[in-house]
């Protein structure tokens, strides 16, 4: 079987990349812009609240007490590694099913998004929304991270849709 590369620079996959790449960053300039970790806005009835922070870590603060060297190798060395993982299964995408490559346009834009802060802010990411509901809450995050979850949900999906394919094909 031979592997056919496509020229990464398709619109059909770099457009939607750009598009949520878009929408991250303009997120982060506007909460940059307007919002506060002191006093922030409450909307519906307490479930979201979006305060400012500079998260040094990853989703949800993980690792942002560790050594800089540390966080510098995992999060923007390995963030990168990530970007050029995507970006390599992006180009062989022949072998891939729409559901993997949707993920893994979902999972390049919010790598990609969290990267820039961390060039532009010393290695820290702006993130502004929190989500509770009674004693169950989140950690701060944002826009980019959700497009990362919701990537690595799709492909744990996927995955398990294979797994089950293959199995009643045996």
């Amino acid at each position: 079987m031979t592997v056919k590369f496509h020229p990464l620079l398709s619109y059909r996959i770099l457009a939607p990349v750009a598009a949520m790449l878009a929408c991250d960053q303009v997120s982060k300039v506007v909460a940059r812009s307007c919002l506060s970790s002191s006093r922030p806005p409450i909307l519906f009835g307490g479930l979201l609240s979006m305060p400012l922070a500079r998260n040094f870590g990853s989703f949800l603060g993980l690792g942002s007490h560790s050594p800089s060297w540390v966080r510098f190798l995992v999060f923007s060395v390995g963030g990168w590694i990530g970007v050029g993982l995507c970006l390599l299964f992006l180009a062989v995408r022949d072998l891939l099913s729409d559901n993997v490559i949707i993920a893994l346009q979902l999972i390049l834009a919010g790598t990609l998004g969290n990267q820039i802060d961390r060039i532009l802010f010393h290695g820290a990411v702006t993130d502004f929304l929190f989500l509770s509901a009674g004693p169950v809450h989140t950690g701060i995050f944002n826009i980019a991270d959700m497009m990362i979850m919701a990537g690595s949900g799709l492909v744990l999906v996927e995955s398990v849709m294979n797994s089950r394919r293959k199995a009643t094909n045996c």
